[in-house]
């Protein structure tokens, strides 16, 4: 039985205005590999510094019974433990680059970190014979968490990280489009079932988990994929998730996550999902792989880079119904007929052939099943051995592939 209080849950809200720092002059000792650990964990938030120094820096912040570090670049904040010796109690922030850069050439012995408040600057020795004097920024004008809130549920750590990082890719690379809402991956809590999704507007990628303790009303929030790709990848062990409008909450056995939610409405794609199919092609996805990227060939000069699926019982071939193809007026085309075991009823659609490429890399080496809906509107792919896991890519129109007619002018002048 997972002991919910075992581990705190941090609250994004920031308070650094009313909860005033203590200027004491902190001094800790902790392994060299111990706080090398800790440092790479912090750098998915670490901030570049170039309005706000001080979100360059690392914080420290020691008391009696416990060392935390913690980073922030506004959007994420990440906070960890690490085993040490602590001889006076106190804060510091020091610069994170030079921190780190200092203690990957230190040997793998003990780190001292004495803070001199008065000089401004921090001594960070490896060794008797060896100081370094490192700048510091005042501690009380880092920003942090304080506040506590309830766990929504607990997760694998590993399954979600990798949930996360399938699916992370989807997601549009700017908001160029002005639908920011794009960008991100969508959490959505409902009972032991949590949903990821993430899309560009010409595919989507969606997977479930399954969790402990879940909600009883449904919960959800908007995540930058960039962002939350970052720190889940390396996840293990069991997490404590904590969803709401504010954000994303992840606890670990030694670290604590927030990312800040992206405000906006997600696409509902319950529609595509829930959409039964007419007609289901499986195969293996390296077959399918290669055959559009063969394909991606002869589309190149065409807008949408458009290669055509099609099943049909009435073509004579060895190798059955199912065929894949593309033409383009300059390059020339392509058809090729693959091994494929099909159900349903005779059906063609275009799809994006780089989106495609890019879901199948995803999928591996496993078979893939390819779903035809009723509407025409999308295509959907599923690794054949894994249900939890779903691709969705847009059909594309005809007039949306066809060139652009020339136009001629006959008037006599």
């Amino acid at each position: 039985m997972l002991m919910t209080d075992q581990l705190t849950v941090l609250d994004p809200t920031l308070a650094t205005d009313n909860v005033p720092v203590v200027p004491l002059p902190l001094s800790i000792s902790v392994l060299q590999e111990n706080l090398l650990a800790a440092l790479v964990s912090l750098r998915p938030a670490v901030g570049d510094g170039k309005y706000t120094p001080i979100l360059a820096n690392v914080f420290i912040d020691a008391t009696e019974d416990k060392i935390t570090f913690w980073s922030t670049d506004l959007q994420t904040y990440i906070r960890v433990r690490v085993a040490g010796k602590v001889w006076q109690a106190g804060k510091a922030t020091l610069n994170y680059k030079a921190l780190t850069d200092l203690i990957k050439s230190c040997p793998p012995e003990r780190i001292d970190i004495k803070d001199r408040i008065a000089h401004k600057n921090a001594v960070v020795s490896c060794g008797e014979r060896n100081q370094n004097k490192i700048a510091t920024l005042p501690a009380a004008d880092f920003p942090y968490w304080v506040n506590e809130s309830l766990p929504s549920c607990a997760a694998d750590g590993a399954l979600f990280g990798q949930a996360v990082v399938k699916i992370a890719t989807n997601a549009a690379k700017s908001s160029v489009t002005g639908r920011i809402i794009l960008t991100t991956i969508n959490l959505r809590l409902n009972g032991n079932t949590l949903y990821l999704t993430a899309g560009d507007g010409n595919r989507i990628a969606a997977r479930n988990i399954n969790v402990a303790g879940g909600a009883n009303n449904i919960v959800e929030t908007n995540i930058a994929a960039k962002d939350l790709k970052a720190v889940a990848s390396k996840l293990t062990g069991t997490i404590l998730l904590s969803i709401h409008d504010k954000g994303l909450a992840i606890s670990t056995a030694h670290s604590d996550i927030f990312v800040r939610a992206i405000d906006g409405k997600y696409p509902n794609i319950s529609e595509y999902l829930d959409n039964a199919p007419t007609t289901t092609v499986q195969l293996a996805a390296p077959v399918l792989l290669g055959a559009v990227k063969r394909a991606n060939v002869f589309a190149r000069d065409v807008k949408e880079y458009a290669t055509t699926l099609a099943v049909d019982d009435q073509r004579e071939c060895e190798n059955g119904p199912f065929s894949l193809s593309a033409a383009s007026l300059e390059t020339g085309d392509s058809f090729e007929q693959l091994n494929a075991v099909v159900t349903g009823k005779n059906v063609t659609a275009k799809i994006n052939a780089r989106a495609a490429i890019d879901l199948l890399t995803g999928i591996g080496k496993h078979d893939v099943l390819i779903q035809f809906g009723a509407n025409g509107k999308t295509v959907l792919f599923r690794p054949a051995d894994d249900i939890s896991a779903a691709y969705i890519l847009a059909t594309i129109r005809d007039e949306e592939t066809r060139p652009a007619p020339v136009e001629t002018n006959n008037a006599s002048g």
